[in-house]
């Protein structure tokens, strides 16, 4: 398994300087990748793929998803910049209007070869197993246009057993994103300002969760992404998460 770090733990940068001191904080903190929040990017950045993936290589990262919206534009920017997997969380009216934008964006990642890989998340659309299941079925089976974000703290907090999603769905989860939960609660009590922490700080089962990963065989990124790190700067918890799970992974 590769460790990344997604660029939400930092929040929104405003200026080039701002992005380049977030892409060295991660590159120091021993990760390898980077996922990217376009709509975090400097202003004068969101429509400069070029510019954003030249500034990740100077610091020597990968570039390993991109976080979309459904815009069309976001697709292209990911698929642009290099990454070949495009990250979408879906707070549409409903759940058909969901997967009408989603069906949309999936003809737009067919024809420029990215992975779009819908995130299950608190208070979304895709927030129960049978919508896990329902957006799944949007694409022919094992077409490769559209896979599975698994997030430790959202799956926890929506009461799923983690290690048996792992199990049901390891094929089609394309990017792990790791992060604590502070404590069990309803989904609709969840704030994303509070609520998240760094892993080890919360009541999520991370030793279960990599020997799940460990025994299906999955080698794909684990992305930390903690959104508002509560008792940590940005750099402390992307550090602090480097080598607690580090030591997690090895441990298996």
């Amino acid at each position: 398994m590769h460790l990344g770090c997604s660029t939400l733990t930092f929040g929104k940068t405003k200026t080039e300087k701002d992005f380049v001191s977030v892409l060295r904080s991660i590159s120091q903190a021993g990760y390898a990748g980077v996922q990217i929040e376009h709509k975090l990017l400097p202003d004068n950045l969101q429509h400069k793929p070029k510019v954003v993936k030249d500034l990740v290589r100077s610091e020597g990262l990968e570039i390993v998803a991109v976080a979309v919206t459904t815009d069309l534009y976001d697709v292209r920017f990911s698929s642009e910049v290099g990454s070949k997997i495009a990250t979408l969380c879906l707070f549409e009216g409903n759940f058909q209007i969901a997967k009408k934008k989603t069906r949309r964006l999936l003809r737009l990642c067919a024809s420029l070869d990215v992975n779009l890989a819908v995130h299950p998340h608190v208070r979304s659309n895709v927030d129960t197993i049978q919508s896990v299941e329902e957006i799944l079925d949007l694409s022919p089976k094992n077409d490769g246009t559209l896979s599975l974000v698994f997030d430790s703290a959202h799956f926890t907090a929506l009461g799923w057993d983690l290690a048996n999603f792992v199990k049901l769905f390891h094929r089609k989860i394309s990017i792990a994103h790791i992060k604590d939960l502070r404590k069990l609660m309803m989904p609709s009590e969840v704030n994303y300002n509070r609520d998240f922490a760094d892993i080890g700080d919360g009541v999520v089962d991370f030793d279960g969760l990599i020997k799940a990963f460990k025994g299906v065989g999955f080698h794909k990124w684990l992305v930390v992404e903690v959104d508002h790190p509560p008792s940590r700067t940005p750099s402390q918890s992307a550090q602090i998460n480097y080598d607690r799970l580090s030591r997690l992974v090895s441990n298996f």
